[in-house]
């Protein structure tokens, strides 16, 4: 079975906990804006967020194509995770 948009029932999500999974043949985890605000403020490394459903727009398409890994979106990923390293390199130096 492949997903093409992702729906969920707004009154089922009304408060869903921060990470959940949903169970197929290829488990899968999703994860509320909670969770990635604070990824985000602490800039942690080796997350890939993708919008899939917007309780305004309702189910996102899911793009059918190669996943980040290749091309153009696979170094613009490489890149932002080396500055993002750079970054808490830098901080780690000043906290010693």
């Amino acid at each position: 079975m492949e997903i093409t948009r992702w729906a969920f029932k707004p009154e089922t999500l009304a408060q869903p906990p921060i990470v959940f999974g949903l169970l197929r043949h290829t488990p899968v985890l999703l994860c509320t804006d909670v969770l990635k605000s604070a990824v985000e403020r602490a800039d942690l490394l080796g997350f890939d967020f993708q919008l899939l459903w917007s309780s305004e727009t309702g189910g996102v398409a899911v793009n059918p194509g190669p996943p980040p890994t290749f091309g153009e979106a696979a170094r613009e990923l490489q890149e932002r995770d080396r500055r993002k390293r750079e970054v808490a390199l830098v901080r780690l130096a000043q906290a010693s």
